[in-house]
């Protein structure tokens, strides 16, 4: 613990940068496979010799008889990116693509709605109805697709309905209406019992606020990324102080339909995690024109990656291993849920005032669909779309019963072999990242340094891992060997179908209380972020002012790293958010903005 100390301006160095993440950068690499070594007197990241380190070789090409060398070469000859989304000019922006993926809250098999400007007009209608969200969405009746797509069940799509605002009133034992700037929709249900399920969902769903740009006051940047800015902001109506994720919809959502993808699928996730201990929760999320906002809690413990930085040391190994239980715990639900997350790091794990994580920055997530029919490959063209290093069969292993992915993206020191190997991939690279910030927390850095896909594929060609066991017990040498092991099927968690369930039973993890962990009791070695506040004047955006209160709350936050930060003008339009979807719009004769995605708009209030 002393050299820990002595030493604490080296890792200080280690500290000051931080890792970018990328997406769709089209430069080949090829992957190597590892073997292990000793070496005695390795230089520790100390400056001091170390006992004998483990060290996890790269340098050795791993070669398959029938298909030679991984490179990043795609049958196409282009370099591997997600090829749907490198040509943008073939790239058509589809604005139900999230109501598609939106969770369904309430449903009727047979849903009569009779609609018009007076409560007494119309005729009554027959269709299959859910609720999703705070959207009502009618299909033909009859004919609701088994798999809602964009080729089954849009021609089925007949009605799309926005009910916030919406007064919620019940007419008769199996009506409910819904009343809005003058024009009114009945529903009657099939059963009274029904009809009060619907009720209580949507007086929910009507009840929640209409929120945008104007309901919230900017205060100062607190975030930049390749997806956009992060601001501090105050909540005009409440005096809650969030933090306003602004993504630029031209620069990071239609560029390209991998962009696209991820846009929505954060947005979905967010959704499917609320309440989660482990992530960071959302609040409100609107759109305009040209922008998308995500209002999430403001965790004032700051990130993990300012934590360190602050203190000028990694982590103790039981520090560590209590942010990595809670990190396993929030990767478990992702990927309970089907999605791989591709962008773990220490700046992407936020902290609150009592030291607990939450997983933040899903910008690069991807939501993987189940395979068509259960255990069967996943098919490309008429042919099997292998599983990446290691082969492996696809009816087996963690996350099998998931479709694969191609996007080359995350965080360059952080890429897992298979991610740059040419072949598809599945929930094992959040595996391997796992090892790679397990390792970065304990050491200081890295076991890479990589600033494009050309250094990794250097990395994985040449370097070797280093162990040191004067900072890693045994337990957590052979953890960290198992996570950082090359072939997918042979790499701990990922063996099996029980995935990261593996990993909690091994002796890294001996007399972990895991119950203990998720909810989030207080522990001897939980980290513990500065409650004093060093900069009483932390600087606010122009014309802007911050009081004692929020200089409190951004304690552990270096505004002067996002000097320059400024938000873009920007304003509020009807045409371009959920509120144009009433009254109801019939989707097959209305024409969406192509910079419009239905759904956006959630409160979690």
């Amino acid at each position: 613990r002393a050299r820990r100390c002595l030493l604490g301006p080296m890792f200080g160095s280690l500290f000051a940068r931080r890792q970018d993440s990328f997406h769709n950068e089209e430069q080949g690499a090829k992957a190597g496979s590892p073997r292990y070594s000793k070496r005695r007197f390795a230089q520790s990241p100390r400056g001091a010799k170390s006992r004998p380190s483990l060290q996890l070789d790269l340098s050795a090409r791993r070669q398959n008889k029938s298909t030679g060398s991984h490179s990043l070469s795609t049958p196409s000859g282009l370099p591997l990116s997600d090829q749907a989304g490198v040509a943008s000019s073939k790239f058509s922006p589809d604005p139900l693509a999230l109501v598609r993926k939106l969770p369904v809250d309430a449903s009727a098999a047979k849903l009569q709605m009779k609609r018009g400007k007076s409560s007494l007009l119309g005729s009554w209608e027959s269709y299959f109805g859910e609720l999703r969200g705070a959207l009502l969405v009618c299909f033909t009746s009859g004919k609701r697709p088994r798999v809602w797509n964009a080729q089954e069940g849009d021609s089925n799509l007949k009605l799309l309905a926005y009910v916030v605002g919406c007064e919620v009133s019940r007419t008769k034992s199996d009506v409910v209406r819904l009343k809005k700037d003058g024009y009114f929709v009945s529903l009657r249900l099939e059963s009274k019992s029904l009809c009060d399920r619907w009720e209580e969902a949507l007086r929910l769903a009507a009840s929640a606020p209409l929120m945008g740009l104007s309901d919230f006051d900017l205060l100062a940047p607190i975030g930049k990324g390749a997806a956009g800015k992060v601001f501090f902001v105050r909540d005009k109506k409440t005096g809650e102080r969030l933090a306003l994720k602004v993504i630029d919809k031209a620069l990071s959502v239609l560029d390209c339909q991998s962009s696209y993808r991820h846009a929505v699928d954060e947005r979905l996730l967010l959704q499917l995690v609320d309440a989660h201990p482990f992530f960071v929760q959302m609040r409100y999320a609107f759109q305009t024109q040209t922008k998308l906002y995500l209002a999430m809690e403001f965790c004032d413990g700051g990130d993990l990656f300012y934590y360190l930085h602050f203190h000028q040391r990694p982590l103790h190994e039981q520090e560590a291993k209590r942010v990595v239980a809670e990190v396993i715990l929030a990767l478990q639900e992702m990927h309970r849920l089907g999605f791989v997350y591709r962008d773990l790091k220490p700046e992407n794990i936020l902290l609150d005032a009592q030291g607990h994580i939450r997983l933040a920055d899903f910008g690069l997530s991807k939501k993987l669909e189940p395979l068509g029919d259960a255990g069967a490959p996943m098919m490309a063209n008429g042919k099997v779309v292998r599983r990446g290093p290691g082969g492996g069969n696809a009816r087996s292993g963690y996350g099998a019963h998931l479709q694969r992915t191609k996007t080359v993206c995350g965080t360059h020191a952080y890429v897992a072999p298979e991610m740059v190997s040419g072949m598809s991939y599945g929930l094992s690279v959040d595996v391997w990242t796992l090892g790679i910030f397990l390792y970065h927390i304990l050491v200081g850095r890295p076991p890479f340094e990589a600033r494009s896909l050309a250094d990794v594929k250097r990395n994985f060609e040449k370097l070797k891992i280093r162990f040191y066991e004067d900072i890693m017990s045994q337990d957590a040498i052979k953890f960290l060997m198992g996570l950082l092991t090359w072939d997918v099927d042979s790499r701990a968690g990922c063996i099996s179908e029980r995935g990261l369930e593996d990993l909690k039973q091994t002796a890294f993890f001996t007399r972990m209380d895991w119950q203990g962990v998720i909810r989030r009791l207080r522990h001897q070695h939980g980290l513990q972020p500065p409650a004093i506040v060093h900069n009483r004047h932390p600087r606010a955006l122009p014309g802007k002012s911050l009081d004692e209160a929020d200089a409190f709350l951004l304690r552990n936050f270096n505004l002067d790293e996002w000097v320059g930060v400024l938000p873009d003008a920007d304003e509020e339009d009807l045409l371009f958010s959920d509120e144009q979807l009433w009254p109801p719009v019939q989707p097959e004769r209305k024409i969406f903005d192509a910079s419009y995605i239905a759904g956006f708009s959630f409160s979690s209030r």
